[in-house]
């Protein structure tokens, strides 16, 4: 049985999850985009990194001994090391007549805090099996995204630390964890299910979860791990089991445990019909891409590129609905396009009308591009917010379904609402898939049937994001209607 670095580490968090990565990754189910967005950044800036050594050469035969030693190029990108069923890699090997220096590459920001715990962890591991099989290591060193780097700049794009000293502190932590993780994966199950820290973001929830109901305790929005842990302990599991009474007024308890005793499992605020503008209504989405390695001239590490927006405009007044957008995979800037055209939009609308956004990401995203520096976009910002609306804060405030889950995202909301998914059979269904379809559609090898097909694909996400806030708004006005009836 092969242990890796990556499992000594995963250590830290839930057993089950531990092994469930390890023998049955694929129920992770739909989180699985987000994690590829992840390999594909670390492939790119491990791309970026083997170039910092010229004469560097990919690994080829088998792990690194002893005996292979002197066969090997000065510097080895993606060297193997195994000994006794323990297997690592190292993104450089560089051979020296003091010893190896073992170079490992990370996509964090460097930071004046210092380097995570994890990334010690990590090159202790590697320290301790190259060193097992009898090879000498001069330095073991850290290689990580420069926070001062900008495109065009001066500064270079990776910062090397040398934590040979504090990874050789770790290695009895190593050591320790060693026989817990062998112990583990020897099981033929995964480990016995309770409730931990990271169960609601986990990949796995669904899967260890499935006989779970709705109104469990588990799915009231925002409450805390400890507090779902201490319930579950003291035999507390539905929400029914809690003296109404005896919860706050206006806490997400109050909402669910309403929910539940409702013959539709849907709670619905008195007051909502004073939430709930009329007249001329825009309803706004925008996508945007993490560039781990900048793309344009100013940029640095892992700066926020937004690359579409949708607009859906109802005017309640005659039921007309239209529909506008802006996308740019060009693979030019697409952000002053981006700032201006929706400015245009917006300056269209007149002076009375409200802007409808899902979360605070919108108005957050326009205060990162007036730090970038986009032209327009601190008026853009001043024009949206004295309109703007959040309408996730209007349904966190007044509505609950129990088929919400306890999630408030609009993947969630609208299901349970609206009763239908639009997302179904899109070949683009989330921000992760849009993030990694814009930074495909701008790469220079993609072709121009391809760039349009992604394009055509992107616009059919976003589009669907901002009907759904209409089909959302819609259905909170007919429900405040019958409540004013």
């Amino acid at each position: 049985m092969n242990i890796t670095k990556r499992e000594i580490i995963d250590l830290d968090g839930c057993p089950r999850f531990y092994w469930l990565s390890r023998f049955q990754k694929q129920l992770a189910g739909d989180k699985l985009d987000q994690m590829t967005m992840w390999m594909v950044a670390g492939m790119r800036i491990g791309e970026a990194a083997r170039k910092e050594f010229s004469s560097g050469r990919m690994a080829t035969g088998g792990p690194i001994t002893l005996e292979r030693l002197n066969d090997i190029p000065e510097v080895l990108f993606e060297a193997n090391f195994e000994w006794e069923g323990f297997t690592t890699r190292a993104d450089v090997l560089t051979k020296t007549p003091e010893g190896l220096v073992i170079t490992e590459v990370k996509g964090s920001k460097s930071s004046e805090d210092g380097v995570k715990p994890e990334h010690i962890l990590d090159v202790a591991f590697q320290l301790y099996v190259i060193r097992k099989l009898g090879l000498k290591v001069a330095r073991i060193e850290l290689m990580l995204l420069n926070a001062n780097y900008q495109l065009g700049g001066t500064e270079p794009l990776f910062v090397r630390t040398d934590v040979t000293n504090i990874a050789e502190e770790f290695i009895p932590e190593i050591e320790r964890r060693i026989p817990e993780a062998g112990k583990l994966l020897s099981q033929d199950f995964a480990p016995d299910l309770e409730h931990h820290s990271a169960c609601k973001p986990c990949p796995f929830h669904r899967h260890c979860w499935k006989d779970a109901v709705s109104s469990d305790v588990m799915y009231v929005p925002r409450k805390q791990s400890k507090a779902i842990k201490e319930l579950h302990d003291n035999g507390i599991v539905n929400i029914r089991q809690l003296d109404e009474s005896s919860l706050k007024p206006k806490s997400a308890d109050i909402k669910v445990s309403r929910a539940e005793k409702s013959p539709n499992g849907l709670y619905i605020n008195p007051d909502i019909v004073k939430k709930i503008p009329t007249g001329l209504l825009a309803f706004v989405d925008f996508e945007s891409a993490q560039m781990p390695l900048p793309r344009f001239v100013g940029d640095g590490v892992w700066s926020e590129v937004p690359f579409q927006w949708s607009m859906h405009i109802l005017d309640t007044d005659t039921g007309e609905l239209e529909h506008f957008e802006f996308v740019d995979v060009s693979g030019a800037d697409p952000r002053p396009g981006f700032v201006k055209s929706l400015s245009e939009r917006l300056d269209s609308l007149g002076k009375d009308w409200k802007v409808f956004h899902y979360s605070p990401y919108e108005i957050a995203s326009l205060t990162r591009l007036i730090k970038r520096g986009v032209p327009g976009a601190e008026q853009l910002r001043e024009l949206f917010t004295g309109h703007a609306i959040d309408l996730m804060k209007v349904v966190e405030e007044n509505i609950y379904h129990l088929d919400f889950w306890g999630s408030y995202s609009i993947k969630s909301v609208y299901p349970a609402l609206i009763k239908s998914n639009p997302y179904d059979g899109l070949d683009i269904a989330d921000g992760a898939s849009a993030a990694l379809a814009y930074q495909e559609a701008t790469e220079e090898q993609t072709t121009p049937a391809k760039r349009a097909e992604i394009e055509a694909s992107l616009k059919e996400y976003c589009q669907l994001d901002t009907l759904a806030m209409v089909d959302i708004y819609r259905f909170l006005w007919a429900e405040a209607e019958k409540l004013s009836d």
